[in-house]
Order: C-alpha cells, then sequence, then structure tokens
C-alpha cells in the first residue's frame, strides 16, 4: 500500500521549471533547472524542504538551453543548447553560470531525456526531435575535453523506439543503471506517421507507456514494460525500492475519458517483466498534472514527490 501525505500544498506551480528527478541535489537539498523563455536563458533553484525558489535570468546568448542533469561532481547543473550543442553549467549556490562549450548545436536532440552516468562521470542525454524527426541515440559530454561523445547511434532497428518531449530518466539508487519511462515518439523516427495498434497519436508522435532499463555499464537495454499496459501519457512516477528487485509506477490522473480514472500504483517486478500488480493507495489522493521531481529522502527513506499540485511524502 502507498500511503501519501501532503507536506506543501500549493506545490511547485512555477512555469519555468524545467527538470525532473535527474535535477535533484539530496546533498544541498536543492532541485536545479534551467529553461529558456522570452529571450532568457532561466536558471531556477527551489530549496526541497521551503519550496522557496531563487532566480537568474542570463541574457540572450544566441541559443536555448534546455536541463541534462545535475553533475554530484561538480555539484552544478548542466544544460545543452536544443540539449546536444554548447553545455552550460548553474552553480546555483554561487550564482554562476558557466559555458564549458561543444557546439554548434545540430538542432536536433531538442528535449531530449538527461541523465548522470556515474560510471564514466559524465552528463548525457537519449533521444530528442527535431526538423519533424525524433531520434534514440545516445551521447555524453566529456567537460575535459570539451566534446560529445557518441555512446549509441541512432538506428531504427534498436529494440528501443526514437522518442523525445517528454521523456524521463530515474536512476538506480544501488546499482549503475537508469530507467527510460515513456514519452513521445515514433517507430519510424518520423513525425506525423501512425503506427497500426498503438493508441495515443497526438497528430505527430505516439503517446509511449513503456518502461526500459539502460545498463550504464554495458549500454544493454532491457524492456522492463511494454506498450499498452498503463496508457497514453499517463505515466509519472517511476522508482525502484531499495534493497528488492521491485519497482513502483504512479499513474497521473487522466480527465481524457468520459469517466475520468483516478491515478493509480502498481508493483513491477523486475524478474518478470511486463507483470504490474496494483497497489492500494491511502491519505491525500495525488493528481501528478505535472511532476517535477522526485525520488527517495536519505533523510527519512520516503518517497518525496515534487509536483505542482503538491509536495507530498509517499511511504510503501
Amino acid at each position: 500500500m502507498l500511503k501519501w501525505e501532503v507536506e506543501r500544498k500549493p506545490g511547485l506551480a512555477v512555469e519555468s521549471l524545467a527538470t525532473s528527478s535527474q535535477g535533484i541535489d539530496w546533498e544541498n537539498r536543492k532541485i536545479y533547472s534551467i529553461s529558456y523563455g522570452a529571450g532568457e536563458i532561466i536558471c531556477l533553484m527551489v530549496g526541497i524542504d521551503t519550496l522557496q525558489w531563487n532566480a537568474r535570468e542570463v541574457a540572450s546568448i544566441g541559443t536555448q538551453v534546455a536541463s541534462l542533469a545535475y553533475d554530484p561532481e561538480r555539484k552544478i547543473m548542466l544544460g545543452g543548447d536544443y540539449s546536444k550543442g554548447d553545455v552550460y553549467g548553474w552553480n546555483g549556490l554561487k550564482n554562476e553560470f558557466i559555458r564549458f562549450g561543444g557546439g554548434p548545436t545540430d538542432r536536433i536532440h531538442e528535449d531530449a531525456a538527461g541523465y548522470w552516468n556515474p560510471v564514466t562521470k559524465r552528463v548525457g542525454m537519449f533521444g530528442g526531435h527535431g526538423g519533424l524527426k525524433v531520434r534514440n541515440d545516445r551521447w555524453e559530454f566529456d567537460i575535459g575535453k570539451v566534446a560529445w561523445v557518441e555512446m549509441e547511434s541512432h538506428d531504427l532497428k534498436k529494440p528501443v523506439w526514437p522518442r523525445g518531449l517528454n521523456t524521463k530518466f530515474y536512476s538506480d539508487p544501488v546499482e549503475p543503471a537508469i530507467y527510460l519511462m515513456g514519452g513521445q515518439g515514433s517507430p519510424l523516427g518520423v513525425g506525423g506517421k501512425e503506427a497500426p495498434g498503438l493508441g495515443g497519436f497526438n497528430g505527430m508522435y505516439h503517446e509511449l507507456d513503456d518502461v526500459w532499463r539502460l545498463d550504464l555499464e554495458d549500454g544493454r537495454w532491457t524492456q522492463l514494460l511494454p506498450f499498452g499496459k498503463c496508457g497514453a501519457g499517463r505515466l509519472a512516477i517511476l522508482f525502484r525500492l531499495p534493497g528488492r528487485r521491485e519497482m513502483v509506477v504512479v499513474l497521473r490522473k487522466t480527465v481524457r475519458m468520459a469517466r475520468p480514472d483516478p491515478a493509480r500504483a502498481f508493483l513491477l517486478n523486475m524478474d518478470r517483466p511486463g507483470e504490474l500488480r496494483e497497489l492500494d493507495m491511502e491519505g491525500a489522493w495525488p493528481i501528478l498534472a505535472r511532476v517535477h521531481g522526485y525520488g527517495i529522502d536519505p533523510r527519512d527513506g520516503r518517497l518525496l514527490v515534487l509536483a505542482e499540485d503538491a509536495t507530498y511524502r509517499v511511504t510503501l
């Protein structure tokens, strides 16, 4: 059973906060974001416990920088020009905005999913879109060499489909692995082409609800949840239970149906891919229309969810 407790309401209704679980600094209790708006780069630092936020606006530098992931080695949030191009760092504690280089951008990796690789000690990105196409290549940025390193090429024959937009990664708390959840994509990598038998088509791409595990040591992808198990656009939270070979999958409330379906939670056995067992939920019932970040809080071992509607503490 998942027990939801509201820690603070309202939550993080900050329009320019563009981050994910890859933007959390647990040591300093901060969540970081780099986004673009109205011709400026907007750097945000939000206190996890207070939800008080500080912003720094950087005058237009002729680019659109988006968050990739928090670098715990340098203690900065890293962002890329259209995700893959020049890389910038935001140190909120020192109020520093740093340009590392690495461009020029190719503008075909916009809205790529960012991650931190504890094996290579580099920030990375997967997929993205541009020119009415989505991708499934993976790159990592080497700050010392000031260069992007290709980890996997774009290949339509790979098992994981090209995707971008709202794709998110969650880091494994124990093993060198990350988990990819959903996103918008296409088996053909081309926008505007619907695949037969697959729901959730928005006119450009499909709303995907699959889950993948990426082993950061050997680069192997493993599908843990196939399409059609969760429903288009409903994946909101995915985390692994410490010490167990199980994951919790939480779906957001949907209002698209004639009869709205509330938020739901399931247990996914990592050794039996595709099997979902629904979990009962009690306490404050979440909406999770927009989730900025979440993870197991090292202070109390509970899941902390920083959502737009509220901040939650979740106990299993």
